[in-house]
């Protein structure tokens, strides 16, 4: 499991890959992590369950909808989003995850939305890639 942040220019974008689906959205989720906290995510202090439904959609829509929630729950709970433990399905197309998150405090990037420019999700012999840009 990898990522890389991706030079884009006017917003942030990302490239994850996982050896499975579940794995992808785990690295999904260190990049945004690791967009959110300028590089250096804090330690987690607690854990919060999700679970995104992109039924009758595609695995693209399924990122575009995590992504969205992962901005909803640091905008609700007033939490950085750190790292999570995934379980995803292609058919139908779900994350369930564990969410290890901590307090915000001042100096986190505000995340406004997903975006589907230059989305990708992609499945090969090495496994998985998703790439996406946010809006900020």
């Amino acid at each position: 499991m990898t990522h890389e942040i991706l030079d884009h220019t006017a917003d942030v974008g990302f490239r994850a890959k996982g050896d499975t689906l579940a794995e992808a959205f785990e690295s999904a989720t260190r990049a945004f992590a690791e967009i959110v906290s300028y590089e250096e995510p804090p330690e987690a202090t607690d854990t919060i369950e999700i679970e995104v439904d992109a039924e009758g959609e595609d695995i693209e829509a399924l990122l575009f909808d995590y992504l969205a929630r992962l901005i909803y729950v640091q905008d609700v709970e007033g939490v950085v989003v750190v790292d999570a433990d995934a379980e995803a399905t292609e058919e139908p197309p779900r994350v369930k995850a564990t969410l290890h998150v901590a307090p915000t405090r001042r100096g986190y990037m505000d995340i406004k939305a997903p975006t589907y420019n230059e989305m990708l999700v992609k499945r090969d012999d090495n496994g998985w890639t998703l790439e996406a840009v946010l809006d900020i």
